[in-house]
């Protein structure tokens, strides 16, 4: 997008309003923040904006600007790095950068494999709301805070007094204070009802209706949360997060809404379904459910559960054994591993492999070491042992406790190797 209006609808060249932004918007290690843009855009909106007027300074000097067929300049910031900068969360940046989007002062879209979000600086833009005359205040009345506040302190008492009496609490003082004690302050008034559409209130009515987290009203989650399923509603809440394309500017109904959720209360009470460790999801929220940063493995629980239904974990021939095999192999590896569904079936299909390999190799097992006890360690023990050799010791995925070739060959092979 290439604006052809600067100054009060003067046309400025796109080298010189980029070069007048970068003398008065940012500065590392510090943002500058511009008080006209501010009281133009808004404050969060200024401060995230000059972190990536910053940005772009700094890939310009790397030579990494990507232009496009316009001559406009891209680069990408990642939302971790946002949030190091100006300590804006995932969420307010969200907004934030649909503000911004809103205003024509930035472009974004997901670029490159892995996709990531690039940005593009309208400068012109971006110099008209500097230069734009601040919004109409309304004039204090009398004189201002700072001098009465000054004029209190110059008039006061050098004695601290009560309030309520008048009278002073310590006529003996040497030092000369200032301070009075002041009356409490009033109960902080209730808090105005939030409103929430009749759309909004049933998706939330919903989710109450089911054994999962609740949400109280009135309440700053709860303003988040309407603001996420309105966002939902409208193709925009997945707009900017780094999910499938067919899910990034699609709108949501309540019925896919319910299937979803229906799917998830599965997966968080029943126990024979993954995943196993349900502590993460039990009290998951409405906003973690539709997207969570901070998952380990599955970002949006509402997409996850939308396209697929519960998995069901296999039933175990072998607990004891399977338990065995999990341990060891933490051992081996590092004891803060915890298994994902995926790899905890691989553990199942190893030790149930390894449990048909001695029942079909019992006749042998005295004709080398005597009255050998074979108990769950010394059967994991013997696994391991034959996998790591054949790979020099590196390290294993549990897929390679479970493979063909390790019980078609490794296995067999240091079998007979030490006569077992």
């Amino acid at each position: 997008m290439k604006n052809k209006e600067g100054i009060k609808g003067m046309w400025i060249p796109d080298e010189e309003a980029k070069n007048i932004i970068f003398s008065t918007i940012g500065s590392e290690p510090h943002i500058q923040v511009n008080k006209n843009l501010m009281h133009s855009i808004g404050l969060l909106e200024t401060l995230l904006l000059s972190n990536l007027i910053d940005k772009y300074k700094y890939f310009e000097a790397k030579g990494k600007i990507e232009k496009d067929e316009d001559g406009n300049g891209w680069f990408f910031n990642t939302s971790e790095n946002i949030e190091w900068d100006t300590t804006l969360s995932w969420k307010q940046q969200h907004r934030v950068i649909k503000n911004l989007k809103e205003k024509q002062l930035i472009e974004c879209k997901l670029m490159g494999l892995p996709a990531r979000l690039y940005f593009c600086i309208q400068f012109k833009n971006v110099l008209s709301q500097v230069s734009a005359k601040r919004r109409n205040l309304a004039p204090l009345k009398g004189d201002s805070p700072i001098k009465k506040n000054k004029e209190r302190r110059t008039n006061s008492s050098s004695k601290e007094e009560d309030c309520t009496t008048g009278k002073p609490l310590c006529s003996n003082s040497s030092k000369n204070k200032i301070v009075k004690r002041e009356k409490p302050l009033p109960p902080d008034p209730p808090l105005a009802p939030i409103h929430c559409p009749k759309l909004i209130k049933e998706f939330i009515d919903y989710w109450h209706s089911k054994p999962l987290a609740k949400h109280a009203d009135n309440t700053k989650t709860y303003k988040n949360i309407i603001n996420d399923i309105r966002e939902l509603v409208r193709a925009d809440f997945y707009s900017s997060f780094p999910v499938e394309h067919k899910f990034q500017n699609r709108k949501f109904t309540l019925a896919e809404f319910k299937i979803a959720v229906d799917r998830f209360v599965i997966m968080v009470t029943d126990k024979t379904v993954y995943p196993l460790n349900k502590k993460f999801i039990k009290y998951m929220g409405i906003s973690k459910f539709l997207y969570c940063r901070w998952s380990p493995i599955n970002k949006s629980h509402f997409l996850l559960c939308l396209e697929k239904e519960p998995v069901k974990i296999p039933i175990d021939p072998n607990p004891e054994l399977t338990d065995m095999l999990v341990l060891r192999y933490k051992e081996t590896t590092s004891m803060s591993f915890q298994p994902s569904s995926a790899q905890m079936d691989k553990f199942i299909m190893a030790s149930n492999r390894l449990s048909n390999f001695f029942e079909k190799n019992k006749h042998r097992l005295n004709g080398g070491i005597t009255h050998k006890v074979w108990n769950e360690k010394n059967k994991v023990d013997l696994l391991l042992n034959a996998v790591y050799a054949d790979t020099n010791g590196q390290p294993i995925s549990p897929g390679w406790l479970c493979s063909n070739d390790t019980f078609d060959r490794r296995l067999p092979a240091y079998f007979e190797d030490h006569r077992y």
